[in-house]
């Protein structure tokens, strides 16, 4: 009988770990606030709405910038984040190292102090603001995180492991957004407590397939690229596709509030377009809606406490090439469009 036990438990096992796709470390980058540039276009999503659902509002970006805030305990002793450099992730950051990397040379004032032998000297004194602009400043975030999705509940888990503010440098806006560093989630002893930031965003995945695409830095895609797993990402569209077709799976018209039902015969029209295998791939698409693309709708909670984000993610929105544009020799942009949004049920 024990042995029938351990049967049943290695087979209920078995079937879970097949019907979950597990993105590790996903390294995802958003821009949160639209100011003098844009990087992406949600313009077809939204139809008519004013509002861009790509970015978060003035107010919440503030909001935000207020939590971060806290960092600026982290010069004093009894307060301790975790603060690793953006570039060497295993690198803590020093309290010192910290405020002089937030600080800008106009912020701070020379301050004249005698010594006990009576010379005098000149020392850099912070001004009341100082640092300030930091957080009036942020821009958006890099993420790194995991996507736990099970096909066959179709709900995905996002566990946030850490993430970096993205800011503007004042008088160097042409750089675009930089990010300083790196925090990662801070134990908390005390209850968490998590305010929305948002309720819902579009955030735009571009995997990092490494075709000829990506060998143009101008293209704007290669900064937002995202390095899921290529494999893993087919997988997951061609599960959807395969589901969409047979009806298994809820899909709605593009257009937000996404309340607009697809049927079987809508979805079938949209996805007729079979192409040819290539016998050199490995594996392909199904479809030409092409695996570079695809959007996540999500809703994000903070708690400056503990300094932690919980992600909600709420649906897919399934993209295909709208326009594929050579730029020069071995050189390509392409433009998406959305095709359906399929929503996660709730676990």
């Amino acid at each position: 009988m024990k042995k029938i036990f351990s049967l049943i438990f290695l087979l209920s096992f078995s079937i879970k770990v097949k019907s979950q796709i597990i993105f590790d470390n996903v390294q995802q980058r958003q821009i949160i606030s639209q100011k003098s540039y844009d990087y992406q276009d949600t313009s077809e999503l939204a139809s008519q709405s004013s509002f861009n659902f790509g970015y978060l509002s003035s107010a919440k970006v503030a909001e935000l910038g207020n939590y971060l805030k806290v960092l600026l305990k982290y010069k004093n002793s009894k307060e301790r984040y975790n603060l690793f450099d953006s570039y060497d992730r295993n690198t803590p950051v020093k309290p010192k190292d910290l405020i002089n990397r937030l600080v800008i040379k106009g912020d701070s004032v020379d301050e004249e102090f005698y010594t006990e032998d009576g010379s005098s000297s000149t020392r850099r004194k912070l001004s009341p603001d100082d640092s300030l602009w930091f957080f009036d400043n942020l821009s958006g975030l890099n993420f790194t995180e995991d996507w736990i999705i099970d096909t066959v509940k179709f709900t995905c888990d996002i566990k946030s492991k850490s993430f970096s503010p993205l800011v503007l440098i004042p008088s160097k806006e042409d750089l675009g957004p930089c990010s300083f560093y790196e925090i990662k989630p801070k134990p908390s002893i005390e209850k968490q407590t998590f305010n929305f930031i948002t309720d819902f965003i579009l955030t735009d995945i571009y995997i990092d397939d490494e075709d000829e695409r990506n060998q143009n830095e101008r293209n704007q895609n290669y900064y937002n690229k995202t390095n899921l797993d290529t494999y893993k990402t087919l997988i997951l569209i061609n599960f959807i596709i395969d589901k969409a077709k047979l009806g298994k799976i809820a899909c709605f018209n593009p257009i937000i509030p996404f309340n607009s039902q697809l049927t079987t015969a809508e979805l079938k029209s949209l996805l007729t377009e079979d192409i040819s295998f290539n016998k050199a791939d490995d594996f392909q698409v199904r479809n030409k809606l092409c695996s570079y693309s695809f959007k996540m709708v999500e809703k994000w909670a903070f708690d400056s406490k503990s300094l932690t984000f919980k992600k909600v993610a709420l649906g897919i929105v399934l993209m295909k090439i709208k326009k594929k544009t050579i730029l020069y020799s071995n050189s390509f942009n392409y433009t998406f469009c959305p095709v359906f949004y399929m929503p996660f049920n709730k676990k």
